[in-house]
């Protein structure tokens, strides 16, 4: 895991819209999961991805799973766009995906907050931007190259 915490994540669909606070995981430079909490979290990893937990009992599953590898940038959420200001999209050819950050358990305040959204910036473009330059190295196509860490 290369880096966990809370972010919200927008709800999309006809009955269910708002922001929902999760816990996320980056896992290595492939995938973003979904908790429900931290627990579950490392509950999850502990357990290999999967199988029983440690206790014997089931492992934690994520909620979701969102892919980088359909995502070809990343950047800072527009002013206004997102609770609290500090947000994060994921761009694909689809559009984007807008993750605000802060605001989770604990009382994040506004220093953790903008401390945690330059953090996931950072982890999820450097991971981005690697799977960018993997696609190039075997398409040689330089547009790949073009957004490894767009930001506004």
């Amino acid at each position: 895991v290369v880096m966990h915490g809370w972010m919200r994540r927008r709800r999309r669909g006809p009955f269910r819209w708002g922001w929902k606070t999760r816990y996320f995981a980056l896992y290595r430079d492939s995938a973003l999961y979904q908790f429900k909490d931290a627990d579950a979290c490392t509950r999850f990893f502990a357990a290999g991805n999967g199988g029983d937990g440690d206790d014997g009992g089931p492992a934690a599953r994520p909620e979701a799973m969102l892919s980088l590898g359909t995502i070809v940038g990343v950047r800072s959420s527009a002013e206004g766009s997102v609770p609290g200001g500090l947000g994060v999209d994921l761009v694909d050819v689809h559009g984007s995906e807008s993750f605000a950050v802060g605001g989770g358990s604990g009382g994040v305040g506004d220093a953790d907050a903008a401390s945690d959204h330059a953090l996931w910036l950072r982890a999820l473009a450097d991971a981005v931007g690697r799977g960018n330059a993997r696609l190039h190295s075997v398409t040689q196509d330089p547009d790949a190259l073009l957004v490894r860490r767009g930001t506004r």
